[in-house]
């Protein structure tokens, strides 16, 4: 309905690894603690990217090809990577790259963006490390990005460098001190 009201469907890729293909299939306890979230199998990345990629190709020929959508939907990669990803900085990039290989092979003219990051000054993954406990309760490891400077702004560069397409850039305004990533430093 939304499409053919003329409107746009931005569809979210995050948490999205199945666990027959999770580095860490074995790992059942929820990525945010208590809640009943994401289980961290499924915010990790890929045992197989092959397999990733033939997945994510097959989701963007179903949404953009065989539902007719005429070019309207986007797809948004990641959704709060710095609390939500269970990897490091550069195995989120590796992600985006095969992620956006796939996508463009079903359709070279799909929208592809993201990387809505909770906090746009934030150049930590906090669940980068994930280490489940005999109560299965997870605890873990951050991981800074390399450049040190928030994952936003190197996933941008990064993309940039390996010619990796960015159709728009998203990020959440919760609770950075500006709601416009206008520096690093907010």
């Amino acid at each position: 309905q939304i499409i053919n009201a003329g409107g746009t469907v931005m569809f979210s890729i995050n948490c999205a690894t199945p666990r027959f293909n999770s580095t860490r299939p074995n790992m059942t306890a929820s990525i945010m603690g208590e809640s009943q979230d994401a289980p961290i199998w499924a915010c990790s990345p890929p045992a197989n990217y092959s397999t990733y990629r033939q997945m994510m190709s097959r989701l963007v020929t179903h949404f953009n090809r065989e539902l007719n959508t005429q070019g309207r939907v986007i797809y948004n990669f990641g959704n709060g990577p710095d609390n939500y990803f269970a990897g490091t900085p550069a195995d989120l990039s590796a992600l985006y790259g095969a992620f956006v290989a796939a996508a463009r092979a079903a359709d070279p003219n799909v929208k592809v963006g993201g990387l809505t990051p909770v906090v746009h000054t934030q150049n930590t993954l906090w669940k980068a490390s994930p280490v489940v406990g005999s109560t299965g309760k997870g605890t873990f490891r951050s991981a800074k990005t390399s450049s040190r400077q928030p994952l936003i702004k190197e996933w941008i560069e990064h993309s940039a460098r390996n010619k990796l397409p960015i159709d728009f850039v998203s990020w959440h305004h919760y609770p950075a001190p500006n709601a416009i990533p206008l520096t690093p430093e907010g």
